[in-house]
């Protein structure tokens, strides 16, 4: 029994209404019918105010204000488990941020989103940026209303990246950003001056969607990724909600002109269904049985999708099963040559399908545009100009259309500005865990080279899943690797692969 299980059943309550409208939100991204989107808007409106109440009405504070002072956020009794504290801590946390907003501003800012959601499939299926112009308007001006509810020291943003990665603040992003850029860039002009290794023409053709989706299943599954707690669906923009340890739902889209997309779409999204299905199913709702923070749960995703799943084992195992679910079309491909065709760096238009050295631009660009909307008070109107323009900047091309350029992506639909760097913050961590990882498993690229990933899998579910939001990021890191969050490894790594492959 747990020191604080009258808190823990209150969390748990508020649980299944918050897992309920996460429901909502999967079925409106793969199945819901497009007549629904107004009533499924109030639907969600209603069930975030209803998770609203719970967690800051009177009965929920009566409970969390017999272990915590519910103004200073101090835990009252010192005898408490480290972990019991770290969840009270937490909790207060979470409640601290919720009564800072009204309930009526969360109704609105989810029903908005939910239109918003519906207006960006249909701007970027008929590429109109003006379609969801107004909805990106009001989005950003909830978020800047949502912002200064919230509070925060410096600058607006500030209080929505620290939503999904607490403690970090736009002035610290700049700094860690600064260095990664100039490295980056610079590396990019040497690999571009670089003789290109391999012809990319053996990554289109006809490739069956339903032969894809079978083949990324068979992934998925030595991954450890649990089928009877999880399934695979189709959407636009491939995403992973997670309900419950055994409800946990990943998605993917399939090209049937390419395919490499899609295997490194599943087994990125991959990544974070394990985490999701590794938490503590007894912890359900509260902060113990949560990701630590979204850059952790990228980093989950990003070590299986570029650490893993680019690596020569991995394909050593899984080349010569691709070539048997698509017959004639890659026979004469050997493991060398597709090891660095699936790793080629080419300047990409679409983030989710960049390589790994232009992936962290596209995530700067769009940091530094939610810097300008958020805190600089650029005009929306301006996104697909600005986009063009830090794209030529940075990628060294230009989009021709707004589909594959300011809509490509879902996120500030939903209001969510200040998670992309998430990304990158997870590709840092990402390389340090693993090099703990290959410390601890002395043999794990040969095992991956068997298909043999469950060390893997088991591996993170016990050194990171399993502990819940006990440790921030930071934390976690030094207590996994025993040094300091850095983005030095990362960019080391970067330049080793990259450098072997193209002969620098």
């Amino acid at each position: 029994m747990s020191e604080i299980d009258p808190l823990k059943k209150k969390l748990r309550e508020i649980g299944f209404l918050d897992s309920t409208s996460m429901t909502l939100r999967w079925d409106q991204q793969t199945y819901m019918p497009d007549g629904a989107a107004e009533f499924r808007s109030k639907q969600k409106s209603f069930i975030d105010q209803l998770i609203h109440r719970r967690l800051t009405g009177r009965e929920f504070e009566g409970v969390l204000g017999q272990y915590v002072d519910l103004e200073s956020g101090e835990v009252l009794d010192d005898g408490l488990s480290r972990r019991s504290r770290r969840a009270l801590e937490e909790t207060f946390r979470d409640y601290d941020k919720a009564r800072s907003l009204p309930t009526e501003f969360v109704g609105k800012l989810s029903e908005a989103g939910s239109r918003s959601v519906q207006a960006w499939h249909k701007a970027k299926e008929e590429d109109d940026f003006e379609i969801f112009l107004p909805h990106l308007e009001e989005m950003v001006g909830l978020s800047k209303k949502k912002a200064e509810f919230l509070g925060y020291e410096e600058e607006p943003l500030d209080a929505l990246i620290d939503y999904f990665e607490p403690g970090m603040t736009t002035a610290k992003l700049k700094e860690i950003f600064r260095p990664v850029r100039e490295r980056l860039t610079d590396f990019t002009d040497r690999l571009a001056a670089a003789d290109d290794p391999v012809d990319d023409g053996l990554l289109t053709g006809d490739f069956p969607a339903d032969v894809q989706y079978d083949f990324t299943c068979e992934i998925l599954e030595s991954m450890g990724f649990d089928f009877d707690r999880g399934r695979q669906d189709e959407t636009a923009h491939p995403f992973t909600m997670g309900m419950h340890p055994t409800d946990t739902r990943v998605t993917n889209r399939f090209d049937p002109e390419r395919v490499v997309s899609a295997i490194g779409s599943a087994v990125h999204e991959g990544g974070h269904g394990l985490y999701e299905q590794g938490l503590d199913p007894e912890e359900f709702g509260n902060p113990l049985g949560q990701a630590v923070s979204f850059g952790i749960h990228e980093s989950q995703s990003r070590l299986w999708e570029n650490l893993v799943g680019s690596s020569k084992p991995f394909w050593r195992h899984w080349l010569p099963r691709l070539k048997a679910h698509f017959p004639g079309q890659l026979d004469g491909v050997e493991l060398d040559e597709w090891y660095e065709l699936y790793n080629r760096v080419e300047p990409s238009l679409i983030r989710v399908e960049s390589d790994e050295v232009h992936y962290n631009l596209h995530i700067l660009l769009r940091f530094e545009l939610e810097d300008a909307l958020i805190n600089g008070g650029a005009d929306p109107a301006r996104v697909p100009e600005l986009w063009d323009e830090k794209m030529e900047e940075y990628i060294g091309v230009t989009p021709e259309s707004d589909a594959e350029g300011a809509l490509q992506d879902i996120h500030w639909s939903w209001g969510q500005f200040g998670y992309f760097p998430s990304y990158a913050l997870g590709n840092f961590y990402s390389v340090q865990i693993f090099e703990q990882v290959k410390a601890e498993i002395p043999d794990v690229m040969d095992l991956i080279g068997q298909g043999d990933l469950l060390p893997i899998k088991e591996w993170l579910n016990e050194n990171i899943h399993a502990y819940g939001r006990e440790f921030k990021a930071g934390e976690l890191i030094r207590e996994l690797t025993g040094e300091e969050p850095s983005a030095e490894p990362f960019l080391d790594y970067l330049e080793d692969k990259y450098s072997e492959i193209y002969g620098l």
